[in-house]
């Protein structure tokens, strides 16, 4: 067996295991961001290529177009935040 570690070397050891998990987690939180940043790009074109979602969006250009209010519109932010919900669950 060879000699028992110096101080020193325990101690710079700790410090590189240290920033070593630091940029870990760093790079954990980037690819999560990548990850949700995709899934709602997936999301968008779900979306975009539904019929009901067009149907909706073409009735509501056409009572906005004509001044008509819309009765049953709800909080955009609300059927944004379900949807996303809905997507990621």
């Amino acid at each position: 067996m060879g000699e028992p570690a110096r101080q020193a070397e325990v101690v710079d050891l700790g410090e590189y295991l240290d920033k070593t998990i630091i940029e870990l987690d760093n790079t954990i939180r980037e690819l999560q961001a990548t990850r949700t940043a995709f899934a709602i790009k997936r999301a968008v074109l779900r979306a975009a290529t539904s019929g009901s979602i067009q149907q909706g969006a073409a009735d509501y250009e056409t009572r906005v177009g004509e001044q008509r209010p819309y009765e049953d519109a709800q909080d955009p932010a609300q059927l944004i935040a379900e949807a996303h919900r809905r997507f990621v669950t």
